[in-house]
């Protein structure tokens, strides 16, 4: 491992322990229970297809 690599791995992992320090992991598992799986399923096909959709465009603005 390089040097740059770990300094940059130690940077994500303060970064990460700041932004999650105050969760509380019991209350987000309460709500993934209470997640509807339909409506994320739509919602992660709909947001794929807006990826497809806007990869498709950034060819067509870029192509030479």
């Amino acid at each position: 491992m390089t040097r740059r690599f770990l300094v940059g791995a130690a940077v994500g992992a303060f970064f990460l322990w700041l932004a999650l320090r105050n969760v509380s992991f019991g209350e987000i598992a309460a709500t993934v229970a209470r997640t509807s799986v339909p409506a994320f399923v739509a919602f992660t096909l709909m947001h794929v297809g807006s990826l497809g959709i806007r990869a498709l465009r950034w060819r067509a603005l870029v192509r030479p």
